[in-house]
C-alpha cells in the first residue's frame, strides 16, 4: 500500500500546546493551596476534574505544577492563609490559656515572649525566643491572664 506524504502548514498539525496564563496560574495555585476537605460545591475535587474544567490534560497539569512560578504562587497563598489565620488561632489559645490550660499558656507565653530569657535565638536562619523552662505552669497561666486582661476582645466591646 503506497504512503502519501502530506505537508502540513505550521500551526495546523493538531498539536495542542496549553498555555499557563495568569488566570490559570491564579486558579491552579489557589486550588492546590486549598485543603481537600474544603473543596466542595462547584470546586473540582481532584486533578482530573480540574483538568477537565480548564480543558487541559492531567499530564500537562502534573507538569505545570512543578514549575517554579506555580510552586511560588502556592507558597504565597499558603503563607497569606497562615498570616491572616494566626490572629484567630492565637486569640483562641489565649482564651483557653486564661481558663487554665497550661499547654496553651506555655504556647502563648512563648509566642508573646513572656518567657524570653535573653531575647531571641537564631539557629539555621530560624528565629525563636529563648525559653526559660524554670517558670511554673501556674505563673504562666497568671501571666497570660494578665496579658489577656489588657487586650481587646474581638468578639465583644472594648474594655473600659
Amino acid at each position: 500500500m503506497p504512503v502519501e506524504v502530506v505537508r502540513v502548514e505550521e500551526g495546523e498539525s493538531g498539536l495542542v500546546r496549553f498555555q499557563l496564563t495568569e488566570e490559570r496560574l491564579n486558579a491552579f495555585s489557589t486550588w492546590w493551596a486549598v485543603p481537600t476537605a474544603m473543596k466542595d460545591g462547584d470546586i473540582p475535587k481532584d486533578e482530573l476534574a480540574l483538568a477537565k474544567h480548564f480543558g487541559v490534560t492531567t499530564k500537562w497539569l502534573r507538569e505545570v505544577k512543578q514549575r517554579p512560578e506555580v510552586i511560588g504562587a502556592v507558597r504565597e497563598k499558603l503563607h497569606a492563609a497562615a498570616v491572616y489565620g494566626m490572629p484567630d488561632i492565637l486569640f483562641k489559645q489565649i482564651q483557653v490559656a486564661a481558663e487554665g490550660d497550661t499547654k496553651a499558656a506555655r504556647f502563648c507565653a512563648e509566642i508573646s515572649g513572656v518567657i524570653k530569657q535573653h531575647g531571641i535565638q537564631v539557629n539555621n536562619n530560624v528565629i525563636s525566643p529563648v525559653v526559660n523552662e524554670e517558670i511554673s505552669d501556674e505563673h504562666l497561666v497568671a501571666r497570660v491572664r494578665e496579658v489577656f486582661g489588657r487586650r481587646v476582645n474581638p468578639e465583644g466591646p472594648d474594655p473600659a
